[in-house]
C-alpha cells in the first residue's frame, strides 16, 4: 500500500525556499511554504481547446474573474528520496509532472545548490493526436515575508537559457529572523533552456507581450489562452510593483502538438540565490555552491545543460536507497525515509566557513527558529552519518567555535549558535546557567563525534577538539550518572530531576568517547573510561529499576516509565555497557504500551516523537517489534488529518499533531539503515 504523505515535498532547497503541496491532491489547494503560508506555483493545461488545472489553484479567493477550471484527474502521486511524481489525465491526454531537487550529500556543491527541477512530460493515451497549452507560474511571493513589500521584475536571455527574475525592490540580505517567517530577499529566477519549448517572452513589431504578469493573478492565468497576452498597463523592468496590490508572478507558457502515441517533455528551473545565506559569527557568508565563485548564471547554465543527466541520477539514487531501506526495515519503513528525506536536509543551509570547511546549519522550524541547534542535529545525524559523514562535522563545528570563544563562559555544551539565519552566539536561555541542557548537549556531541569517526575512521576531527570534547566528558563523568534538574532535548516536557533516559545518554557518550580514545591510541584513558561508563550502566540498573519489573522515568517516580531510546547507541556502536535484560525489558514494556499510533514517549502524556519511537524500536534487534511499531508511525502520517510537513511529535490516540513542524529531526528514521548498514559496530576493532 503507497502511503499518503501529509504533504508533499516539491520545490525544496533551504529553510526558507520550501514549498509543499498539503492535500491529496495537487490540485486541491494552493502550494504552501512549510509554515502553512501560501506560495503559489499553479500549473495549467488546455488541451484541445479544453482547460485544466494539474497544480494549485487560480484565485486568492471566490471573487474568480471566471469559474475555477476542473482539476485533471490525479491518477497518482509517488514520493521518492529525490524526486516527487504525479499522474494526472484528462481528454486522453498523460501528463506526468516531476519536481526533484539535487540532494547528491556526496556532492556538496550540488547539494548546496539553490535549484528545484520541475519536468511536465506529456503523453497521448487514445491514438488521437492533440493540441495541448500549458502555463506554469510561480507568484511573488516566494520573495517577500510581508504581501506588502514590494518587488522588482528583469529578464535575462543568453546563448543556453530564458530567464524571468523577480525580487524584493529592497534588498537587506538577512533582514529579518524567527521562526515561521519567510525570506525577505534574494531573487527567484524561472529558467527554461533555448529550445525547450517554453515561450518565455514573445514581441512582435507593434507591441511588447510577455509571459510575466502584474494583473491579478486569476485574470492573467486565463489570458493565456490567447496566442499573445500584452501586460495590463505599461510593466517596466525595474519599476517595484507591491505584491498584495497585484500579486505579481512569474510564467511560461508552451504551445505542444502531440501527436497520437507521442511523448513530449518540458522543463523547467526554479532558482533561489539569496544573496547571502548565513550570518556566521559577524560574518555574511555565502552558500556553499559560491564557495569557488559561481553564480547563478553559472548553475541556470549547467542545470539546463545537465537536466536530464540530474534526473536520472536523482531516480538512481532514489531507487537505490529505497531498496537499502526495504532491506533495512521493509516496504512501510522504506516509505517512511523516501518522505523524510528531502525535509531532513531542506531544514539546514550549507555554507563554508573562511577556512573552506563546511558548516552545516539547522533551523529548528516551528520549535523556537534557533539555528545550529545540538539537540536537533543529534537525532537527525543517522541519515547524514550514512550518507555523508562531512556533513555531521559540519553541524558540530559552529558549536565547537562558539564553546571555544570567550562568549561562552560554561563547562559544558551550548544549545545552538542563534536564531536563523543569524548564527552569533546562543539565544536559547542566554548564557544563564538556568535552562540550559549540559547532559543533553554534551552527550549528543560526544555521540555524534562517535558516529561520524566510527564511519570513517578519520580521527582528525577528533584530535583537533580533543580539549573541548574531553572537557564535555568529565562534565558527564560528574554528573550524567543522576542529573540534576535539567532539561532534555524533550524540554516541551519541562525540567525533571534524576532522569533515567538522559542518565543512559549520558553513559553511552562516555562508553563511545573511550572508544576514540582508544582509536587514538590513548589506551590507558579507553580503559578508564569504559570501566567507569560500565560501573554507571550497573549502577543505572539498580536506581532506575520499578518494582513493576520495568526502568522508570526518574529514578524518583515510582510507576513511571518511559522510552529509554538513548540506549539505542549502545547497541548500535557495540559498547556493551547495558545488559541484554535492560533492551528485553523495554521492548516487553513498549508492546504493552503501543496504542493506536505508537507508544507515548513516557507515562505522563499521550504523545511521542517519531524519530526517537524509531529509535526505541529498535532496542533488542527484535524484527517482530521493529515492524509494529513502524506501521503505527506509518498508520499516524497516512491518516493525520494536519496537513504539514512530516511532523515529529503527535499524539498517539490521534494522530494529531502537537506543535512541530518541517524539522530535520525526521532524519533520525534512518538509524535502522545505519545500523544495517554495519559501519558503526564495533568499529574501533577494524
Amino acid at each position: 500500500m503507497q502511503l499518503r504523505p501529509a504533504a508533499v515535498p516539491l520545490v525544496n532547497m533551504d529553510p526558507y525556499t520550501s514549498v509543499w503541496s498539503m492535500a491529496d491532491r495537487a490540485t486541491d489547494d494552493f502550494t504552501r511554504h512549510w509554515t502553512g503560508r501560501r506560495q503559489a506555483l499553479t500549473g495549467l493545461a488546455e488541451i484541445d481547446g479544453r482547460l485544466y488545472r494539474f497544480l494549485g489553484r487560480t484565485s486568492l479567493d471566490s471573487r474568480l474573474y471566471a469559474p475555477e477550471p476542473p482539476a485533471m484527474a490525479q491518477r497518482s502521486v509517488t514520493v521518492a528520496a529525490l524526486t516527487t511524481d504525479y499522474v494526472l489525465e484528462a481528454d486522453g491526454v498523460r501528463l506526468t509532472l516531476t519536481f526533484f531537487s539535487p540532494h547528491f550529500l556526496d556532492d556538496l556543491p550540488l547539494l548546496s545548490r539553490p535549484v528545484c527541477f520541475v519536468q511536465l512530460a506529456l503523453e497521448a493515451l487514445d491514438g488521437r493526436s492533440h493540441r495541448v497549452r500549458v502555463w506554469f507560474d510561480a507568484s511573488a511571493e516566494h520573495c517577500v515575508n510581508r504581501d506588502d513589500a514590494e518587488i522588482t521584475i528583469r529578464r535575462e536571455s543568453n546563448a543556453v537559457y530564458d530567464a524571468l527574475v523577480m525580487g524584493n525592490a529592497e534588498q537587506k540580505p538577512l533582514c529579518e529572523q524567527g521562526d515561521t517567517v519567510t525570506i525577505h530577499w534574494g531573487y527567484l529566477h524561472l529558467i527554461a533552456g533555448k529550445g525547450s519549448g517554453w515561450e518565455l517572452f514573445t514581441w512582435n513589431d507593434n507591441a511588447r507581450y510577455d509571459h510575466f504578469r502584474w494583473t491579478k493573478e486569476d485574470k492573467a492565468r486565463y489570458s493565456f489562452l490567447d496566442y499573445f497576452f500584452p501586460n495590463s498597463g505599461e510593466y517596466e523592468e525595474g519599476k517595484p510593483y507591491r505584491v498584495d496590490e497585484s500579486f505579481p508572478m512569474l510564467a511560461a507558457r508552451a504551445d505542444v502538438a502531440l501527436a497520437a502515441g507521442e511523448t513530449r517533455v518540458l522543463r523547467l528551473c526554479l532558482l533561489y540565490d539569496d544573496g547571502k545565506a548565513i550570518n556566521y559569527f559577524g560574518t555574511p557568508r555565502d552558500a556553499y555552491w559560491k564557495k569557488d565563485g559561481a553564480t547563478a548564471a553559472d548553475i541556470a547554465a549547467d542545470s539546463v545543460t545537465r537536466f536530464d543527466e540530474y534526473l536520472t541520477r536523482a531516480r538512481q539514487f532514489s531507487r537505490a536507497a529505497y531498496a537499502d531501506a526495504c532491506r533495512a526495515g521493509g516496504e512501510q519503513y522504506a516509505q517512511l525515509t523516501a518522505l523524510a528525506f528531502r525535509q531532513a536536509v531542506n531544514a539546514h543551509k550549507l555554507i563554508a566557513d573562511e577556512n573552506g570547511e563546511a558548516v552545516f546549519l539547522s533551523k529548528e522550524c516551528n520549535s523556537n527558529g534557533c539555528i545550529g541547534t545540538v539537540d536537533i542535529s543529534y537525532p537527525s545525524m543517522p541519515m547524514f552519518v550514512l550518507y555523508n559523514p562531512e556533513l555531521v562535522l559540519g553541524m558540530m563545528r559552529p558549536i565547537l567555535r562558539y564553546a571555544a570563544s570567550d562568549a561562552w563562559p560554561h563547562p559544558f555544551s551550548p544549545h545552538d549558535v542563534g536564531v536563523y539565519p543569524n548564527a552569533v552566539g546562543q539565544v536559547y536561555s542566554g548564557t544563564s546557567p538556568e535552562g540550559q541542557m549540559p547532559v543533553e548537549e554534551c552527550g549528543n556531541m560526544l555521540l555524534m563525534t562517535a558516529a561520524a569517526t566510527f564511519a570513517t575512521g578519520d580521527l582528525a576531527f577528533f584530535r583537533q577538539h580533543y580539549a573541548t570534547l574531553r572537557q564535555w566528558c568529565d562534565y558527564l563523568l560528574a554528573h550524567a550518572q543522576d542529573p540534576e534538574n535539567q532539561l532534555c532535548t524533550d524540554d516541551f516536557t519541562g525540567h525533571l530531576a534524576h532522569n533515567a533516559n538522559l542518565a543512559v545518554k549520558g553513559i553511552c557518550a562516555i562508553g563511545a568517547f573511550g572508544r576514540l580514545c582508544g582509536m587514538d591510541g590513548r589506551r590507558e584513558e579507553e580503559t578508564q573510561l569504559l570501566s567507569r561508563a560500565r560501573e554507571m550502566a550497573e549502577t543505572w540498573r539498580t536506581l532506575a529499576r520499578d518494582e513493576a519489573g520495568h526502568y522508570r522515568l526518574a529514578y524518583d517516580l515510582p510507576g513511571s516509565w518511559s522510552l529509554k531510546y538513548n540506549l539505542v547507541w549502545d547497541q548500535v556502536f557495540g559498547l556493551g555497557l547495558f545488559d541484554a535484560e535492560v533492551y528485553r525489558t523495554e521492548a516487553a514494556l513498549y508492546q504493552r504500551k503501543l496504542h493506536r499510533y505508537g507508544v507515548p514517549l513516557d507515562s505522563r502524556a499521550d504523545f511521542t516523537k517519531v524519530d526517537f519511537l524509531h529509535w526505541a524500536s529498535m532496542l533488542g534487534g527484535d524484527p517482530a517489534h521493529f515492524s509494529r511499531i513502524t506501521a503505527r508511525i506509518w498508520d499516524m502520517v497516512n491518516e493525520t488529518p494536519d496537513r504539514y510537513a512530516f511532523n515529529d511529535w503527535y499524539m498517539t490516540s490521534t494522530a494529531r499533531r502537537c506543535y512541530f513542524i518541517n524539522r530535520a529531526v525526521i532524519g533520525g528514521l534512518f538509524l535502522r539503515q545505519l545500523e544495517a548498514d554495519g559501519r558503526l559496530y564495533r568499529a574501533w576493532e577494524r
